[in-house]
């Protein structure tokens, strides 16, 4: 996923998100005074990718976790430099209370310096293991295992072989329903109610706004991800869950469900 800034003059308006689109970049690499700053959110924005990319083995995505945090709390720091270059400080500290003050990115700022300072923030996930009718849970297990395996490995080594011919036959004859396991990883630090990975989000598309404010400030309109965009797509509801066919390419045709 690449960090973008819309536009204003675009249509604000958006379909139903994507995390390879955020929007048409109104400047970019040299041609851009932020040049820095652009060049941190998008570095944020490919951590914020991997996360999704690596929901499933806790190790790699604590480790995007710790670098995301990281990339998000530099964007501010090439921000303040890039408008120095540019005869705009003042800018930057008339409002860089936004940033502390904000409830989402403050957090943010603060977990940065936790992990990097003190202890690690991930220390595991919850999951719901059990039977699924499509993408709903319709029995949920309790299954004892370690925070750092991987979900395809407690599927196959634990799920599969424990449930497999007792909660359901073999064949899968009731069609639609299979085993799955659906994943959230949460962190108190950085959201009370959210898991990590919408929190992200949400502070990731909040920088996209600071630092598209900072466009106002050298003559340029544009704007970052509206609440509309963030609304329209959460990336945690297409990675946490993980089904037996998602696994096994060939699943659906052997159990007959499709021809």
């Amino acid at each position: 996923m690449e960090a973008k800034i819309r536009s204003s003059s675009e249509d604000s308006s958006s379909p139903e998100m994507d995390p390879e689109i955020t929007g048409e970049e109104d400047c970019s690499g040299e041609e851009c005074p932020l040049e820095e700053s652009h060049d941190r959110l998008i570095e944020a924005s490919y951590f914020l990718h991997q996360l999704v990319e690596e929901y499933h083995s806790p190790a790699p995505f604590r480790y995007n976790g710790n670098a995301f945090l990281s990339a998000l709390k530099s964007t501010t720091e090439m921000l303040r430099m890039d408008l120095e270059r540019n005869k705009k400080v003042q800018w930057y500290k008339e409002n860089k209370r936004d940033l502390s003050s904000d409830p989402v990115l403050s957090r943010f700022m603060v977990g940065r310096n936790i992990v990097l300072h003190q202890r690690p923030l991930l220390r595991g996930s919850k999951l719901q293991a059990g039977l699924f009718r499509g993408n709903k849970l319709k029995l949920a297990l309790d299954l004892d295992v370690r925070h750092d395996r991987t979900t395809p490995d407690i599927m196959e080594n634990e799920l599969k072989p424990l449930y497999t011919g007792f909660l359901i036959d073999e064949d899968h004859s009731a069609i639609g329903e299979q085993l799955g396991i659906r994943r959230h990883y949460y962190v108190s630090e950085l959201d009370d109610s959210h898991d990590v990975l919408t929190a992200s989000y949400f502070a990731f598309g909040r920088m996209t706004r600071f630092v598209a404010k900072a466009h106002d400030a050298i003559g340029l309109k544009a704007t970052g991800l509206t609440d509309e965009m963030m609304e329209n797509w959460n990336p945690v509801h297409s990675a946490s869950l993980v089904l037996e066919g998602d696994l096994d390419p060939d699943a659906y045709q052997r159990w007959g469900w499709v021809d």
